[in-house]
């Protein structure tokens, strides 16, 4: 009996785990930024990199203005780009979230209701989608995972090389946080970025203070790293609750994430009268041996859209500026 209380406390310590307050904060000048750039070869300039993914010394931004990924090199030359306007099979219609895996990217086309793929510069074939939403997704040799949220659930995985037009098939796991009255509220707040590692599967919603585990292979929830007394989120939520409640309005903490070896990052959005809007903190998380926060980062600029993360960089978008920028990591 004693065994499995103690299991049961070392569960629910992993669930609800506060980080201790403070946490080591730096702040990274302009002179940390290396390299910035603002236009393709062809001098048309970045609009809208909505997403970015660094791998073995690939810059990959997906712009989605010009339904295109480019394909920069780490001192952030253009090597090609994937994709192409247009409504054919080998085009992206509206493409908002990519995944970039053994030099194959899949990319989710909200135009088409579909995932491309492609090899290199190359397309190779489509699969039908059942249902997602246009955030961070990945897919290992036989599955994609994709956030999707329902009235139950929050994210699917789903079968690829499926040979017809219909969907194939898949299968829903995650809880949807209701933490609002009604459904619809609780639809438009769910949304999650979802990243790989060995160690589980980790969510990181938008609109909530916390992080996710689920395990690799159940895929049941593990862990959960409470973020509501960490800054910026302690003042966000602080914020929020001084403009009053709404079912049809919210706010978003959260404008991107990502993994990197075993680290997790996440951009911040930062609310509030005093200083204005920003997206500019970078939480940095621990993964082992339970999540943990480690530091946070303030970036040069003020709004930044989308980042990725090498050994030696943050490579990041700063929509103020409209440029890609190579910001060194402090050590």
């Amino acid at each position: 009996m004693k065994k499995h209380i103690w299991i049961l406390i070392w569960v629910l310590a992993g669930m609800g785990c506060n980080n201790p307050i403070p946490v080591e904060s730096i702040e990274i000048s302009s002179e940390s930024i290396k390299i910035r750039i603002d236009q393709y070869a062809d001098s048309s300039y970045f609009s809208a990199i909505k997403m970015m993914q660094y791998d073995r010394g690939a810059v990959y931004a997906l712009d989605v203005r010009r339904c295109d990924i480019a394909v920069l090199d780490s001192a952030l030359q253009l090597r090609h780009t994937i994709g192409r306007s247009g409504r054919g099979p080998n085009e992206l219609l509206m493409p908002c979230a990519f995944y970039e895996r053994c030099d194959t990217t899949a990319v989710l086309d909200f135009g088409s209701r579909s995932i491309k793929r492609f090899a290199g510069e190359q397309f190779l074939s489509t699969d039908v989608l059942p249902n997602a939403v246009d955030c961070r997704f990945f897919w290992n040799d036989s599955l994609y995972y994709l956030p999707a949220v329902t009235e139950e659930h929050v994210f699917l995985t789903m079968q690829r090389h499926t040979a017809d037009d219909t969907p194939p098939p898949h299968t829903y796991y995650g809880t949807l946080d209701r933490n609002v009255e009604t459904v619809s509220g609780a639809l438009l707040r769910n949304n999650r970025n979802l990243h790989p590692h060995p160690t589980g599967c980790y969510a990181v919603p938008e609109v909530q203070p916390y992080v996710e585990r689920y395990d690799s292979e159940s895929l049941v929830l593990r862990e959960r790293l409470d973020l509501s007394e960490t800054e910026p989120y302690k003042n966000n939520l602080a914020f929020a609750a001084s403009k009053g409640y709404s079912e049809k309005s919210f706010y978003t903490y959260t404008s991107d994430s990502y993994l990197e070896g075993d680290r997790l990052f996440i951009l911040c959005n930062t609310l509030g009268d005093s200083g204005g809007f920003r997206v500019n903190q970078l939480l940095e998380i621990a993964l082992s041996p339970q999540m943990h926060i480690k530091r946070i980062y303030k970036l040069p600029g003020e709004i930044y859209d989308s980042f990725c993360v090498s050994p030696t960089y943050f490579y990041a978008f700063n929509a103020i500026e409209s440029t890609i920028e190579a910001i060194r990591r402090p050590l």
